[in-house]
């Protein structure tokens, strides 16, 4: 090897050497991400959120096991809570329509004028109250999936049939009326997430989520 390459090599080696190390955060060795499947959720390689600076930087190492103890809470539990609950409101508002105490009824008997409201309104209970008890069962949420989103249409209605009922300033100031409404935004991408878990077993037992 020739002088001028030896020094070559010597100058690489003394400027690696010289180069500061730069810190790589790894995710932890029980870090998952999921991938959709026929199966469900597969696990393969995660990469965690890291913060770079600021004080919950500095003291991540500490905050990090808390940290993946809710998120995992959270993940163990969040979708059947979410589907538990969209079957009680489901059930509760159902059942008030049915024993003639829902604060929706003059609303709903403004809107549909096309079927007598002392028939429409008890079938509206029932539907709701269906969609509730489907949803509590796990195996059959792809039925209350499809009758919720069968009735979503019908509960935007008076947005567009009875603005002054729903609007006191248009398009932005919903009334208290037109407040309910719009909620149901929240319903149906809650329904959207429960949907999105009917192929899933949860990892304890096999069991669904």
């Amino acid at each position: 090897m020739s002088d001028q390459s030896m020094d070559s090599s010597r100058h690489s080696a003394e400027h690696s050497a010289e180069r500061p190390t730069e810190r790589v955060n790894r995710p932890p060795a029980d870090a998952r991400v999921y991938r959709g499947g026929d199966d469900g959720p597969v696990p393969d390689a995660e990469i965690p959120f890291v913060p770079r600076r600021g004080p919950i930087a500095r003291r991540w190492d500490q905050l990090d096991p808390i940290d993946r103890a809710i998120a995992t809470l959270m993940e163990r539990f969040g979708v059947r809570t979410l589907r538990v609950s969209l079957g009680v409101v489901f059930i509760w508002f159902g059942g008030l329509k049915l024993v003639d105490m829902s604060p929706a009824d003059e609303l709903v008997r403004a809107t549909v004028t096309w079927m007598p409201f002392e028939l429409f309104f008890p079938i509206l209970g029932v539907w709701e109250v269906a969609i509730g008890v489907f949803m509590l069962y796990r195996p059959t949420i792809r039925i209350a999936i499809f009758l919720l989103f069968l009735q979503m249409p019908g509960t935007a209605l008076p947005l567009f049939l009875l603005p002054e009922v729903t609007f006191n300033s248009f398009p932005f100031g919903l009334t208290l009326e037109g407040q309910y409404i719009i909620k149901n935004l929240t319903l149906v991408a809650a329904a959207l997430v429960v949907g999105g878990t009917a192929r899933v077993r949860s990892v304890d037992g096999h069991r669904l989520m």
